[in-house]
């Protein structure tokens, strides 16, 4: 039973290590352990008021366990989504549930 309860320990405690620094912006929100979720620039420029663009679209990309990750999050796949050939503004949005062990970084993009 020991033994266990040390590999479990173990595993939090990398999971929970290992994914501390994941996403990058001009800001950054504070993430928590057991669930977060926000949206945040992913560049410093903010855009005028009324010119985000006509469309938006969205890449995600999914991490499970903070062991496995899947998807394509890149502002190109995002653009493609939405036919966006002129991004305007780029978001992303991060969300974490039960101590990182489901993760998705979505990428935001804005424009025409």
């Amino acid at each position: 039973m020991r033994n266990t309860f040390v590999a479990v320990g173990a595993f939090a405690l990398i999971a929970v290590a290992s994914s501390g620094c994941i996403g990058t912006a001009p800001f950054m929100p504070p993430k928590a352990p057991v669930f977060t979720h926000w949206t945040a620039p992913a560049t410093a420029d903010a855009p005028d008021e009324g010119t985000l663009g006509s469309k938006s679209g969205r890449a995600t990309n999914y991490t499970y366990l903070s062991l496995f990750s899947s998807g394509d999050c890149s502002a190109a796949t995002a653009a493609r989504s939405a036919g966006i050939s002129k991004i305007r503004h780029i978001e992303h949005e991060y969300k974490n549930v039960g101590f990182f062990m489901y993760q998705e970084v979505t990428v935001i993009v804005y424009g025409d």
